[in-house]
C-alpha cells in the first residue's frame, strides 16, 4: 500500500518535471550544529504549494548533501536529524544555478529533556571492556531521585545499613563522584549521597575489577557516579525538595545552576539536609564459663544538619586548552542523645536480675570537609588524545565531644556503686595534598595508551582526651588520653594500553605504588612505620561475537590499607561494657580477583568469578570479664567463588520485571589463638517491577531477600524488604512529583551473631528503613545550544577514601 501511495504522489511530480528540462539546477551544502557537522541528516525538497516530494537524500560522513537536476520553480527545503529541531526554508529558483545552501540545526531541547532520543541511543546497561555503565540520563530515573536511592536500581547493588553499600551480596563498594573518591563512611556517606539529585547524574560506572588507572586502594568494587557536564549557553539548572517521615521528620532541599557565556563555563550547586535520626540496639551476651548473661538496651537519637556545596569554572584558553578550578565543601552537625541500660543475670535467663547499669551519653559531633583543585587540559589532536595536569588540597576536620554518666544499681534498684562521670574530647585534623599528570594518547580508532603518575602527601593529627566530671568540672585523665601524629606519602605510576581488533579488544595495565608512612604517639612515644613498593597488574579481554553477544574476562590485584582511625592506638570507653580499641600494628592486605561476564542483548548478564584475600582486616571481639572489647586485626584469609545473573523481562509494553541473583560460596580461615574455618553459601535476590502507566505515571515495586551472608567474620541474619515508588511528570517532564514507601510492610530486620569460644553475642538493630517520602523537582533552562564543561579528575583524589 505504501508503494502505491508513493507511485500516486510521484506521477504528478513527473508530469510537472517535463517542463523546462533545459533549466536544471543543483542545490548543495553542509549540515552542521554548534558541535560540528551532522552525518546522516535527512534532506528533502518539495514543490510549493502542492507539497509534492521532488528530491530526497541524506548527508554523508562529512555532513555534505547534494540535490541535482532541479527545475525552476518554488520549493520547500527540509532538513531533520535526531535530537535537533526540523529545519525548513522556502527557495525560489528562477534560472539554472548551482545554489550553495548551508544549514545549521538547533537542538530540540524539549525532546532532549524528555529523553526520547537519548533512550533510543543509550540502553540502560552498556558493557565496556573494563566497566559496566548504568545510564541514568534520559531514562525513567532521571527526575525526582537522589544518588543514594539510585543505588537500589543498579542490578546486584544494595544499600545495607550495617555493612554499607554492597555489590553482589559480598563485595564492598568504594564510591567515587566524577572520579573523586568520597572519603565518608557509614551514615555520613549516606547523607552525602542523599544530597545529590538525580537530575545532576549522567550514569553509574561499575568496575567490579578496577583497572590500573584507579588507585590500588580498592580491594572491592568501584562505583563512579558520573555527573552531567552538558549544559546550555545561558542559564539552566534544577531545584528540588523532599520530606520524609520515619519515626521523626526529615527535610532535603537542593539546587543546581549552570551558566555559559563566552569562553567561561560556570557551575554551582547547594544541598541542605536536616533530620532527627534514630537507632535502637538490643544486645545479648552469654559467657558459658560463668553462666553470666548481659542484656543491653540502647536507644540513640541525633538531630542532624548537613549541607554541601560546589562551585567550578572552566576557561577555554583556545580550542585545545582549558584551565579550570573547583571548590566543594560539606559540613555536618550532630547533637545526639544515647541512653544505654545493661542488666546482668546468672544461670537461666529467668532467674532474675543481679545488677543493672544505666548510661547516659549526650554528644556534639561537628565535621567539615573541603576540597580545592585546579586543573589544566590540553587536547593534543582531533582523535581525542589529551594531557591532564592537576593539584588538589583536601582538608578534613572532625570534633566530637561526649558527656557520659554511669549509674550502678543492685537487684532491688538501689545504688550499689557511686556514679561516675566522664567527658571525652576527640578532635581530628587531616590535610592531604595531591598532584597528578595523566596522558591519553590515541593511535587511530583502535589503540589507546594511558599513562600517568600521582603524588599524595597527607598529615593527620588525632587526639582523644578523657576528663573526669562533665564538661563544667573537668579533670584531665592523662593515663587514658592520647595524641597521635601520622604522615603518609604515596607515589604512584601507571600505564595501560587498549587495543581493538574488531571482534576482540583488550586492555592491559600495570600500576606501581610506593607507600611510606610513619606514626608517633605524643603521649606514649610509641612509633610505627612502613616503606614498600608494590605492583598491581590488571587484564581485560573482551570478545564480541555479535552486537548482542559480548564476553568479558577481567583480572586484577589490589590492596586495602588501614585507614587513619584504625591505626590510632586509642581506647574508647564511652560505654562501660563495650570498648573499642585502635590497632597501630595493622598491615595492608592484598586481593586478587578474576571474573568472566557474558552480556546478551545489552541487558541479560551472567557473571562468574573468584576472589582471594590474604590477611584481611576485620573487627574481632574479645572480652575481659563482662566487658566486650572490639578491635581491628589482620584476622583472616578469604576465598569466595560466585555466580551472578541479571535478567530483565518485558511482560507487556508497560510492565517490566528485572531480577538479579547472586550465589556466593565463601570460605574464611580465621587466624590467631582461636584459629578455625567457616564457610557457607549465600543467596542474594533482588526483583524490580516497573510499570509505565497512562498520563505519565510510573510505579515501581522492588523486593530484596538475602541470607547466609557474613558481616566481617561473623554471621549476618537474613534480610528482606519491599519498597514502592510512584512518580508523575508534569510540564513536559520539567516538573516531577515522587512518592516513596520504604519497607511499608516492616519486613527489614537487621541482626548478626558473634560466636566466640568464650562468649556469644546477639545484636538486633532498628533504624529508619521504614519511611514515607514525598518530593518535587523542577528543571529549567534558558539557552540556545549545548556545550561541555570539562570533566577532569583534578588530582586523582583517591586519598579521600581512608579518612
Amino acid at each position: 500500500m505504501k508503494v502505491m501511495w508513493a507511485v500516486f504522489l510521484l506521477v504528478p511530480a513527473c508530469l510537472l518535471c517535463t517542463q523546462g528540462k533545459a533549466q536544471e539546477s543543483k542545490i548543495y551544502g553542509k549540515v552542521s550544529t554548534g558541535q560540528g557537522t551532522v552525518p546522516g541528516a535527512a534532506v528533502s525538497l518539495r514543490s510549493l504549494p502542492a507539497s509534492i516530494l521532488i528530491k530526497g537524500t541524506v548527508t554523508n560522513d562529512s555532513g555534505l548533501y547534494a540535490l541535482p537536476d532541479i527545475d525552476t520553480g518554488k520549493y520547500l527545503l527540509s532538513v531533520s536529524s535526531m535530537g535537533s529541531l526540523p529545519y525548513t526554508r522556502e527557495l525560489y529558483i528562477r534560472a539554472a544555478v548551482h545554489l550553495l545552501h548551508n544549514v545549521v540545526l538547533v537542538q530540540d531541547t524539549a525532546k532532549y529533556l524528555q529523553g526520547i532520543q537519548v533512550t533510543a541511543r543509550k540502553p540502560f546497561i552498556v558493557r565496556a571492556v573494563d566497566k559496566t555503565i548504568i545510564n541514568i540520563e534520559g531514562g525513567m530515573y532521571q527526575h525526582g531521585e537522589n544518588a543514594l536511592r539510585l543505588f537500589n536500581v543498579i542490578p546486584g547493588v544494595r544499600v545495607d545499613p550495617v555493612s554499607g553499600i554492597q555489590f553482589r551480596g559480598g563485595q564492598g563498594v568504594t564510591v567515587y563522584v566524577d572520579n573523586r573518591k568520597i572519603h565518608l563512611s557509614g551514615s555520613a556517606l549516606l547523607d552525602y549521597l542523599r544530597a545529590i539529585p538525580s537530575e545532576a547524574i549522567k550514569s553509574y560506572e561499575i568496575q567490579a575489577v578496577p583497572g590500573a588507572a584507579y588507585d590500588a586502594q580498592n580491594a572491592g568494587t568501584v562505583i563512579n557516579i558520573t555527573l552531567k557536564n552538558n549544559y546550555k549557553y545561558g542559564l539552566s539548572g534544577s531545584i528540588g525538595s523532599s520530606y520524609q517521615y520515619t519515626r521523626y521528620h526529615e527535610f532535603n532541599e537542593n539546587a543546581a545552576l549552570n551558566y555559559r557565556v563566552g569562553k567561561v563555563t560556570l557551575q554551582a550547586s547547594y544541598a541542605w539536609y536536616r533530620a532527627k535520626q534514630f537507632q535502637d540496639n538490643d544486645e545479648r551476651q552469654h559467657y558459658p564459663a560463668s553462666d553470666l548473661y548481659n542484656t543491653q538496651t540502647n536507644r540513640w537519637t541525633s538531630r542532624v544538619k548537613f549541607s554541601s556545596g560546589k562551585f567550578g569554572f572552566d576557561y577555554k584558553i583556545n580550542d585545545r586548552q582549558t584551565l579550570g578550578a573547583n571548590y566543594d565543601f560539606s559540613v555536618a552537625n550532630f547533637r545526639s542523645e544515647n541512653n544505654d541500660f545493661s542488666a546482668f543475670t546468672t544461670g537461666t535467663a529467668g532467674k532474675g536480675i543481679d545488677s543493672t547499669t544505666a548510661t547516659g551519653n549526650n554528644g556534639i559531633n561537628r565535621w567539615s570537609n573541603q576540597m580545592a583543585s585546579i586543573f589544566y587540559r590540553n587536547k593534543l589532536d582531533s582523535a581525542g588524545s589529551k594531557l591532564d595536569m592537576g593539584y588538589s588540597y583536601i582538608g578534613y576536620h572532625n570534633s566530637v565531644g561526649n558527656n557520659i554518666i554511669n549509674n550502678y544499681y543492685d537487684a532491688t534498684q538501689h545504688t550499689r556503686l557511686p556514679s561516675d562521670t566522664l567527658y571525652i574530647d576527640n578532635p581530628l585534623q587531616v590535610d592531604i595534598h595531591v598532584g597528578n599528570i595523566d596522558l591519553e594518547q590515541k593511535f587511530g580508532k583502535t589503540i589507546t595508551l594511558n599513562a600517568g603518575g600521582k603524588y599524595t602527601y597527607s598529615t593527620t593529627n588525632n587526639a582523644i582526651r578523657y576528663n573526669s566530671g562533665l564538661s563544667g568540672t573537668l579533670q584531665n585523665l592523662r593515663l587514658k588520653s592520647n595524641e597521635f601524629l601520622y604522615q603518609e606519602t604515596i607515589i604512584a605510576l601507571y600505564a595501560s594500553i587498549w587495543k581493538d581488533w574488531g571482534k576482540w579488544s583488550t586492555k592491559l595495565g600495570l600500576r606501581t605504588e610506593n607507600y611510606q608512612y610513619s606514626g608517633n604517639s605524643i603521649t606514649t612515644g610509641e612509633t610505627i612505620g612502613r616503606n614498600k613498593w608494590d605492583l598491581f597488574p590488571s587484564l581485560f579481554l573482551q570478545r564480541k561475537f555479535t552486537d548482542d553477544h559480548v564476553l568479558t574476562l577481567s583480572a586484577a590485584r589490589r590492596i586495602n590499607r588501614p585507614d587513619y582511625r584504625q591505626l590510632n592506638p586509642f581506647v574508647d570507653v564511652s560505654n562501660p561494657y563495650y570498648i573499642e580499641k585502635g590497632n597501630p600494628f595493622l598491615q595492608p592486605y592484598f586481593s586478587t580477583s578474576t571474573e568472566l561476564e557474558y552480556l546478551l542483548k545489552g541487558k541479560y548478564s551472567f557473571t562468574t568469578g573468584y576472589q582471594r584475600t590474604t590477611s584481611a582486616i576485620n573487627t574481632v571481639y574479645r572480652h575481659e570479664g563482662p566487658v566486650i572489647i572490639a578491635t581491628d586485626e589482620n584476622s583472616n584469609n578469604n576465598r569466595n567463588v560466585f555466580l551472578s545473573m541479571n535478567i530483565p523481562v518485558n511482560i507487556t509494553s508497560w510492565w517490566e520485571i528485572s531480577s538479579s541473583l547472586t550465589l556466593r560460596h565463601t570460605t574464611i580461615d580465621i587466624t590467631g589463638t582461636q584459629a578455625r574455618r567457616v564457610s557457607k553459601l549465600s543467596q542474594d535476590l533482588w526483583v524490580s517491577n516497573k510499570f509505565s502507566l497512562p498520563c505519565k505515571y510510573y510505579l515501581e515495586v522492588n523486593g530484596l531477600y538475602a541470607r547466609n551472608n557474613f558481616i566481617g567474620i561473623y554471621d549476618l541474619n537474613p534480610q528482606g524488604r519491599i519498597d514502592i515508588n510512584i512518580r508523575k511528570n508534569f510540564l513536559q517532564d520539567k516538573l516531577t512529583a515522587l512518592l516513596n514507601l520504604g519497607d511499608p510492610f516492616n519486613l527489614y530486620k537487621i541482626g548478626w551473631q558473634v560466636n566466640e569460644t568464650a562468649f556469644t553475642r546477639l545484636v538486633n538493630r532498628t533504624i529508619a528503613t521504614r519511611f514515607i517520602n514525598i518530593g518535587l523537582t523542577y528543571n529549567f533552562s534558558i539557552g540556545k545550544k549545548q556545550t561541555n564543561r570539562e570533566n577532569v579528575d583534578a588530582g586523582g583524589n583517591d586519598a579521600r577514601g581512608r579518612l
